[in-house]
């Protein structure tokens, strides 16, 4: 059985209640008050409902177990950049909770697209634009479709010319600028990760760039472990907070594993426990 949106998406009738809450705002969701949004949440329901192709292995498929709101909301960031609605989403949490495997997922969905990614690191945090560059470089070949200016400024950020770094205002313009371009070639997903650990001036460009985003073709996704020495202020920004699964999805991904008691379940960890 199936259910059928007006903007025609199909997904089975499993999930109909979920795509309510979900467009309601339950769970992260914001809610879509045009009807080409609800087409992008409703296509974003029925990939997930479709056979996974994306998710490898038993651990990466136990890790995105009960995530489908955490999913559906990855997914209208891709929808909403193919659709020229550029946005930015900040995704948090404890570490080990999930964070790079809905990362990694969303990177497996987001064909046709641009992927450029770049990470904090620790030893890398005091030189500055460091992880900008590392964003960057793939698509430094459209530096030339820039105002001289930036193009310049960007440049002797990066030590690519003799010339001193001059204002940091071009050189995030030009990042912004540099986007904009090769969104125009096809849609960019840009994902950073370990956000906390970027230095200080890769952190100040981008969040330049989260905040001018518009119609661009552009979805700009960070990562951030929460509890950590250094924490990623991102302002005003939208977060996503993954936190623990609730109880339903726990028990579903423990007796599929063997853990808990129930009529039917197939042998599992604890059998081989007690049979030793």
């Amino acid at each position: 059985m199936v259910w059928q949106s007006r903007s025609g998406g199909v997904v089975p009738a499993r999930w109909a209640n979920k795509r309510r809450r979900l467009v309601l705002g339950s769970g992260g969701i914001a809610a879509v008050p045009s009807p080409d949004r609800l087409g992008i949440v409703v296509a974003a329901l029925a990939r997930l409902a479709a056979p996974d192709d994306f998710v490898a292995g038993d651990y990466a498929a136990g890790v995105l177990h009960g995530r489908v709101g955490e999913r559906v909301r990855l997914l209208v960031l891709l929808g909403d950049a193919r659709g020229g609605r550029g946005g930015v989403l900040v995704v948090r949490g404890q570490p080990g909770v999930g964070k790079s495997a809905l990362l990694a997922d969303l990177v497996g969905h987001a064909e046709g697209m641009q992927v450029l990614r770049t990470q904090g690191i620790e030893s890398e945090s005091p030189l500055p634009f460091a992880a900008l560059q590392r964003l960057l470089r793939p698509v430094m070949r459209h530096i030339e479709r820039l105002p001289a200016r930036q193009a310049t400024a960007l440049r002797a950020a990066f030590g690519e010319t003799d010339t001193p770094p001059g204002d940091r205002f071009l050189v995030f313009l030009a990042a912004l600028s540099l986007l904009a371009e090769a969104a125009e070639e096809s849609p960019v997903l840009c994902v950073v990760d370990d956000a906390h650990w970027l230095d200080e001036a890769s952190t100040a460009a981008l969040l330049f760039v989260a905040r001018r985003l518009g119609p661009e073709r552009l979805a700009l996704l960070f990562a951030a472990r929460d509890g950590d020495v250094r924490r990623f202020d991102s302002g005003e920004l939208p977060e996503l907070v993954v936190g623990g699964i609730d109880a339903a999805a726990a028990t579903e991904l423990l007796t599929g594993a063997g853990w808990c008691a129930g009529p039917g379940r197939r042998p599992g960890p604890a059998d081989e426990a007690d049979r030793g």
